[in-house]
């Protein structure tokens, strides 16, 4: 079961009266204010007899005048448990239980929350079990990583951190910890992250915030994660993660299935099910964890760093009126990462690039480029050779202590290396945070994105990435984007060359040079792409203007014994066959590409998204249709966008969302289909969903609003053939929510008018499970 419906809620509520207060059927129906046959068919839960809002409405008036303290209590026990039987996820009853106020609000948050509400898998996953499967999935790599000899702490100092860790005594060593919610490593040069496994609800910001700074001086921490499986406001987490470097991490069910137990062995499959299950759990928090590695390598590199030590250095550089490029391209580059000289080319080749795309676009536009945003900036700060020409330039790192060295520099240095467009920003490594916290900066207004130096290999989700780029980008706006290339002339062992430059993007590979053998993958989480595979990812958003690969013929050259003016004049040949397009297996893949807008019959400085919301809402006042416009956080589908509206208020009990599908045709003709977020659809071997490439083609978003119907849009997008109305009898609710055209911006009008005016612009009603052709 996937829904708790009103029916089976009248169910338990009329068993509990029957067998527990020993009503009977005929009083209960002259209580509640309905005849005998109902209450019998009520009770009968295998007729699945639907329960009607103004029955449902009677029951519950019943209930609430009916109810003392005592009486609630166990009523709300009778329910919880009666769920838990008929196989109703228990974590998650218990979550909407522990939120509602009283027995009335636990059944209206059932039937609105249950299905979107995520399961609380720690609630009843052994958590110790967790761990210590933890502890040996790190056991093949302690001569790198070193799980910390986790000693107990002193009863004092237990008490501000233990309503969110648990800890008990080893019985042979008093002095150590045995069971518990957390893992310390240790990671060379005495860096030390702790991962922590709790679902502690945090209230108290502030006073949580204290707890964690005790545990880090406690422990000498310096980076923590935390695993819950609640939600966490992100102007929480941008607290903790600025103030003591804390980051949350959730694993879903979902993640859980997506979970390879590979390296596990026969007996651990062959244990009871919760055991089985908190091996998943522990395969996927170590994964998850190992996305982190790029974060811990720059920590580990930057919090050896200091004014002190990086002034003198700054006084060493030659032009005194740009230190910025100076720093960029001499200290960052061969005293803080100690990068090989090809791997500095490779940077400087990207720079190359970056520039040269931003030059044209100014001798287009004759103006400078108004928003950029470069991700994970340290390893590589391409956008250094372009922060002259942009309005605001916005560096993106999840590197506490490289944000902290950079912010020190500006400040306590007598002369500002960042200008005053530059804006140094700590964030989470998930793209929907960034959507979030700097929505009023980026959302729709950046001119280019910028990946640089392998970094869009490093991404677990690149579609999901990628969605939210486009959501980022302005119309026209570009993204450049770099790969690590499968092709590499480097990874074909025929070859025998030596490994000059590194096989993994340079985030890892400088410092964890043990990733590339054969018998350790601990560390490789790069995702190699071939030419067409990253080009595939770039042109579902974007349509691509330039791709290279580089170094080719460099990689060749030993490093070592060539003579300077030899790999010189090679290098410059290999970017000449890069920029040519000549060669397919240089080391990095680079492609750029500008935000898809070639459907659209308008100025390229329109946006798709907001003229196709502008001519709805024109419409909408035209013929004076009443609606409300709700502006919310972006939302890459409806999944998303039904979490955000709950997280931002919107009462469930008062709204039905729509969504949208296109279907294809095998002539290419397109169906679409408006239905209710819980409807599924129907549909013959004959046709298949619309590609993603080909919905933000058309529409320029992945989110559809069923009013691109309207005539006034017709005249310019490549509409549907057909069009239908699928399963209108599901929508029980007074409004329906829809997209506005724009992923930040839903509409909100009366289900009924709604109705009619779909019907009034053509679109043909079916009904639900209806078989469409």
């Amino acid at each position: 079961m996937n829904k708790i419906t009103k029916g089976v809620l009248t169910n338990i509520i009329l068993k509990y009266y029957i067998s527990e207060l020993s009503k009977t059927q005929s009083k209960l129906a002259e209580k509640i204010g309905v005849d005998h046959s109902s209450i019998s068919n009520w009770l009968n839960i295998r007729k699945n007899v639907e329960v009607s809002n103004k029955n449902f409405k009677k029951i519950l008036a019943f209930v609430e005048q009916d109810l003392s303290i005592e009486t609630e209590k166990a009523l709300l026990n009778y329910t919880f448990n009666e769920l838990i039987t008929l196989g109703f996820d228990q974590s998650i009853c218990k979550t909407i239980l522990n939120k509602s106020t009283n027995f009335i609000s636990f059944l209206k948050n059932l039937i609105t929350d249950y299905e979107i509400t995520e399961p609380q898998l720690q609630h009843h996953l052994n958590i110790h079990a967790v761990i210590s499967k933890l502890r040996s999935l790190f056991r093949p790599y302690e001569d790198y990583i070193k799980i910390n000899a986790q000693k107990i702490f002193e009863e004092a100092t237990l008490t501000s951190f233990s309503s969110w860790l648990s800890c008990s005594k080893d019985p042979h060593d008093p002095g150590l910890v045995t069971k518990q919610n957390y893992l310390i490593l240790n990671f060379p040069n005495s860096y030390r992250v702790c991962i922590v496994l709790s679902n502690y609800v945090i209230n108290d910001v502030l006073k949580f915030g204290e707890s964690v700074q005790h545990l880090k001086e406690y422990n000498n921490i310096h980076l923590i994660i935390f695993f819950t499986d609640n939600e966490v406001s992100h102007n929480f987490q941008k607290y903790l993660l600025e103030s003591y470097n804390l980051f949350f991490e959730s694993i879903t069910k979902q993640d859980l299935m997506q979970t390879s137990l590979q390296n596990i062995n026969y007996n651990d499959i062959a244990l009871s099910q919760q055991s089985v299950e908190a091996l998943f759990y522990a395969q996927a928090v170590f994964e998850r964890f190992t996305a982190y590695f790029a974060v811990i390598r720059n920590e580990i590199i930057f919090r050896t760093y200091s004014t002190d030590r990086l002034n003198p250095l700054l006084e060493t550089l030659i032009d005194k009126n740009d230190l910025l490029k100076g720093f960029a391209e001499k200290i960052l580059l061969k005293e803080i990462f100690k990068y090989s000289y090809l791997s500095r080319h490779a940077i400087y080749f990207e720079r190359k690039c970056l520039s040269t795309i931003v030059k044209e676009y100014q001798s287009d536009f004759n103006k400078k480029l108004g928003t950029v945003v470069e991700i994970c900036y340290p390893n590589s700060f391409l956008s250094s050779s372009i922060y002259e020409h942009c309005e605001k330039l916005f560096l993106f790192t999840s590197s506490y202590h490289s944000v902290k060295v950079m912010k020190d520099l500006n400040e306590k240095n007598g002369q500002k290396i960042f200008p005053l467009n530059i804006h140094i920003c700590l964030s989470h490594i998930q793209p929907q945070y960034i959507s979030s916290q700097y929505y009023n900066d980026i959302v729709g207004k950046v001119d280019l994105v910028i990946l640089g130096f392998g970094m869009g290999s490093s991404i677990v989700n690149i579609t999901e990435f990628m969605r939210h780029i486009n959501s980022w980008l302005a119309p026209g706006g570009m993204v450049f984007i770099s790969f690590a290339n499968s092709d590499s002339v480097i990874l074909h062992k025929q070859f025998n060359i030596q490994n000059y430059l590194e096989t993994t993007p340079i985030f890892f590979s400088d410092y964890w040079k043990y990733t590339s053998k054969d018998n350790i993958k601990f560390l490789s989480r790069i995702k190699r792409y071939n030419l067409e595979e990253a080009k595939k990812i770039i042109s579902t958003y974007a349509d691509i203007t330039n791709c290279y690969t580089y170094p080719f013929l460099s990689s060749l050259s030993d490093i070592s014994r060539e003579e300077n003016w030899l790999l010189d004049e090679v290098r410059e040949i290999d970017k000449k066959y890069a920029l040519e397009g000549r060669s397919r297996h240089g080391h990095y893949i680079i492609v750029i590409g500008h935000k898809n807008l070639q459907n659209l019959k308008m100025p390229l400085s329109d946006s798709l998204e907001f003229r196709i919301k502008e001519l709805i809402l024109s419409f909408l006042k035209k013929h004076n249709i009443e609606f409300y416009s709700i502006s919310h956080p972006v939302a890459i589908d409806t999944k998303n966008l039904f979490r955000i509206l709950i997280n931002e208020g919107e009462d469930v009990n008062q709204f039905d969302l729509l969504k949208t599908v296109l279907l294809q045709k095998r002539d290419g003709s397109i169906i679409y289909v408006i239905t209710s977020r819980e409807q599924n659809i129907t549909y013959n071997n004959k046709l298949k969903l619309l590609s993603e490439k080909n919905v933000t083609n058309s529409y320029g978003m992945g989110s559809i609003s069923p009013l691109v119907m309207i005539p006034e849009i017709t005249k310019f997008t490549n509409m549907p053939s057909k069009c239908f109305f699928y399963g209108p009898e599901s929508l029980t609710k007074e409004f329906v929510i829809m997209s506005s055209g724009i992923s930040t911006e839903s509409l909100k009008i009366r289900r009924s008018i709604l109705i009619d005016l779909l019907k009034s612009i053509g679109v043909k009603s079916l009904p639900k499970n209806t078989m469409i052709q």
